[in-house]
C-alpha cells in the first residue's frame, strides 16, 4: 500500500505540474498576443480597413474563469456618410486575405504579414491549449462521479463476498 500512495502522489504532482505549465503558457501565449498587437497598432494607418486584435467577454460557464476575455481579430471599417466605425471578425484562416494593400498600407506590408501570420499562430496556440485544459475537468466532471459511484459498489460488493466466505 505504501508504493500505491508513493505512486499515487507522484502521479497528481505530475497532472498538477502539467496544468500549471500550460495555465502558465496560456497567459504568456495572451501577453504575447497584446505586444503584438500593440506592434500591429503602430505599424498601420488609422484608415478603414486596419486590422487590430479585439477582446470579448468570455459568458459564464464551467469553461471560463470569472472575468475571462477572448481575444479576436477584427478589421475596422469606417461608414463614410455617418462617419462610425465598426468592427467585423475576421476569420483565423482568411487573416492575410483581409491584409489592405492600398498605398496608406503599403508602406508597413511586410512589417503587418509578419505581425498578422505571427498573431494567428499566437492565437491558434491559445485556442490549443485553452482546449486542452478545459477538456480534463469535463471529462473529469461527467466521469469521475460515475466511476466513484462504481467503485464504491464494487467495494460493497467485495465486502459482502468477504462476508459470505467467513
Amino acid at each position: 500500500m505504501e508504493a500505491l500512495d508513493q505512486e499515487r502522489n507522484q502521479a497528481l504532482q505530475h497532472f498538477r505540474n502539467l496544468a500549471d505549465a500550460s495555465t502558465h503558457l496560456l497567459f504568456d501565449c495572451l501577453e504575447e498576443i497584446i505586444k503584438f498587437d500593440k506592434a500591429l497598432n503602430e505599424s498601420q494607418p488609422i484608415h478603414s480597413g486596419r486590422i487590430r486584435v479585439m477582446w470579448f467577454a468570455s459568458p459564464s460557464s464551467d469553461q471560463t474563469f470569472p472575468g475571462e476575455r477572448t481575444p479576436m481579430m477584427v478589421q475596422w471599417r469606417r461608414n463614410f456618410r455617418t462617419g462610425k466605425w465598426r468592427a467585423l471578425r475576421i476569420p483565423l484562416a482568411r487573416l492575410l486575405k483581409y491584409q489592405h494593400q492600398s498605398k496608406a498600407f503599403a508602406q508597413e506590408s511586410k512589417r503587418v504579414k509578419f505581425l498578422l501570420t505571427s498573431l494567428r499562430t499566437l492565437l491558434i496556440m491559445r485556442r490549443v491549449i485553452k482546449k486542452s485544459l478545459v477538456q480534463q475537468p469535463n471529462i473529469s466532471r461527467h466521469w469521475v462521479p460515475l466511476a466513484n459511484k462504481n467503485l464504491h459498489q464494487l467495494k460493497e460488493d467485495f465486502s459482502s463476498l468477504e462476508n459470505l466466505n467467513e
